[in-house]
Parts: structure tokens; sequence; C-alpha cells
């Protein structure tokens, strides 16, 4: 492919990118400015905002990783990177937090507590 073409496509992505259209087409121009150019990293930024659009958060990190190797500098990378590792630690706590909720819920209707419960009462 030419670089007329790789320049229509990144030309194109980032008109997508700037009308906040990040759906599947967004998603394979720039799988496809990649295809052409592997050290693109605005298709690498744009790529990890379509990930975390789609609640891929580890995919979304990769990108933006890949976007770091290329442009060190890239504070739409280092930025976004914050926000993904601030979301992972409190997808932990909410885990954590569902598990040990359900966990006492599940201990709550045990037969057991359930016949102590019912001795307390009389």
């Amino acid at each position: 492919m030419s670089n007329v073409n790789l320049r229509t496509l990144v030309k194109k992505a980032g008109e997508m990118a700037l009308g906040n259209s990040w759906g599947e087409d967004a998603y394979t121009i720039n799988m496809g400015i990649l295809a052409i150019d592997q050290n693109n990293s605005g298709s690498c930024t744009r790529l990890a905002k379509y990930y975390m659009l789609n609640d891929n958060l580890p995919e979304a990190k990769n990108m933006y990783l890949r976007a770091l190797k290329i442009d060190p500098e890239s504070r739409i990378a280092l930025n976004n990177l914050q926000v993904i590792e601030q979301a992972q630690k409190e997808n932990a706590i909410a885990e954590k937090t569902i598990k040990l909720v359900d966990g006492v819920h599940a201990a709550d209707k045990s037969p057991k507590k359930k016949g102590a419960r019912m001795k307390k009462a009389e």
C-alpha cells in the first residue's frame, strides 16, 4: 500500500476520533494503519480508546503501553494508563466486596445458623 493510502487512513482515523466515532469502522481503520505502519502511536491510542469503551481494559492497557514504546512522551497514553490502573484497583475492591457480601449471605442461609436464630427467638 502506498504512503498516499496510509495518509488517507490516518486522516480518516483522526476525523473519526474527533467525531467521537469509536465503533467497528474506527477499529478496522486503525488496525489497517498498524498493519502498514507498526510504529503509529496515534493508532495505538485510538485502538486503546476503542478497547476502553468496550470494557476491555487489559487490551487497552497493552495498546497504551505499545504507544509509549513508540512515543515515550505520549500524554494520552500516560494519562489513560493511570485511569486504567485506577479502574482496575476499583474493580478489584468491588469484586472482593461482592465476594465478601455473597459469603456472608451464604452463611446466613445455612441450616445451622437458621436453627440457632429460631431458638433465640423462642
